[in-house]
């Protein structure tokens, strides 16, 4: 007997030609989107939209994505967008992916943030 069929999520940040996605700074209030790479690592599709994601912590907020049906062992972008608050400090925050196919898939990873005077952050 088969095991139950379950999509199974994964998140990464975005990788291009082998090397993260670059963090440029910005001067002052301002933003900056980082992109992750979504995988599909169970044995079903995982059905995923923009309500599929969500974020937590100050200056987050999920900016787009490419995520649709995602097949198994396919991937699929989510662009997070940090603004930066206008006070010097360190931000933490937490991006989710839900899937719901009958028994829902949900990954969750952190996000840190940290502005500096005179740049509007400088890494995540």
């Amino acid at each position: 007997v088969e095991g139950p069929l379950d999509p199974a999520l994964s998140v990464s940040r975005l990788e291009v030609a082998g090397h993260q996605a670059a963090v440029p700074l910005i001067t002052g209030r301002g933003g900056v989107d980082v992109g992750f790479t979504v995988k599909n690592t169970g044995n079903a599709p995982a059905a995923l939209s923009l309500a599929s994601f969500a974020t937590t912590g100050t200056g987050y907020s999920v900016a787009s994505t490419t995520c649709g049906s995602l097949a198994v062992n396919t991937t699929c972008n989510v662009v997070v967008r940090f603004t930066a608050p206008n006070v010097v400090g360190t931000f933490n925050g937490t991006l989710t992916v839900s899937a719901a196919n009958g028994v829902p898939a949900t990954v969750t990873t952190n996000l840190t943030a940290t502005t500096t005077p005179g740049r509007g952050w400088s890494s995540w």
